[in-house]
């Protein structure tokens, strides 16, 4: 029958269409919307409008997650890693944010136009030695702020 390989096919491209990159998931067709001087909650691989402002935030990857477990004694906290897309104005752009327990080394803010993304938590808890958190489970909340000067 010629409607199978027909209907085989279209599938296919339907999928491929689907999950090529840029291409919006299920997931972003009702975004978060946040306001400026407000927090958000933004699960991963959500994303977030920009109440009053053409930006969109994306939580893109967890790039790093070393916090002590706490089953353990550790040296050092460790810290928590996250890429932001940042869509909506002249460039898109890709931020890393850090959160750390102690003092903190790197980014913990991105700027983007008049707005500043700041990096204010992360859930789930650190994992308990030995398990590993998939990123799906990740939530970061971030602060979304009017630049000085603004």
């Amino acid at each position: 029958m010629i409607l199978r390989p027909f209907a085989a096919s279209v599938l296919l491209l339907a999928v491929t269409v689907c999950a090529a990159p840029g291409t919006p998931s299920p997931e972003d067709a009702n975004p978060t919307r946040v306001s400026i001087g407000e927090q958000v909650r933004l699960p991963y691989h959500q994303s977030a409008t920009v109440a009053g402002t053409p930006y969109a935030i994306r939580f893109e990857n967890v790039v790093e997650d070393s916090r002590c477990a706490p089953d353990v004694q550790c040296v050092w906290a460790g810290r928590v890693r996250i890429e932001l897309a940042l869509s909506g104005g002249a460039e898109p752009a890709r931020d890393t944010l850090a959160l750390e327990a102690a003092a903190s080394t790197g980014a913990r803010s991105a700027s983007y136009g008049d707005v500043v993304v700041r990096f204010v938590d992360y859930e789930p808890a650190p994992a308990p030695s030995g398990k590993v958190r998939e990123p799906g489970d990740a939530v970061a909340v971030l602060a979304v702020e009017r630049r000085s000067g603004q």
